[in-house]
């Protein structure tokens, strides 16, 4: 019972457990990796090239997309995704 003790107050055993506790963490964290997730984001509704003799009247300013990926990708591009309507050559 007294070696027990001894060996797990030992610096090297500790040392010896926090390799292996990264290496456990490390390993979970590169499989989720690859795991797809859907998010949904909500962004502005802009207009573009509205005609001089018209108006945008739509009370609809946001809207909800639905963005599917990696965990890293969606995290990482969130905030470059636009919503627009390009209303050029709209006639009546």
């Amino acid at each position: 019972m007294r070696s027990i003790d001894r060996l797990l107050a030992s610096r090297l055993f500790l040392k010896v457990l926090s390799v292996l506790v990264a290496v456990l963490i490390w390993f979970y964290l590169a499989s989720d990796r690859g795991t797809e997730v859907v998010r949904t984001v909500t962004v502005p509704l802009e207009f573009l090239n509205v005609p001089a003799d018209m108006s945008v009247t739509s009370g609809v300013r946001d809207v909800d997309i639905q963005v599917s990926g990696t965990r890293e990708d969606t995290l990482l591009k969130m905030d470059t995704i636009a919503s627009q309507v390009d209303l050029k050559g709209l006639g009546p």
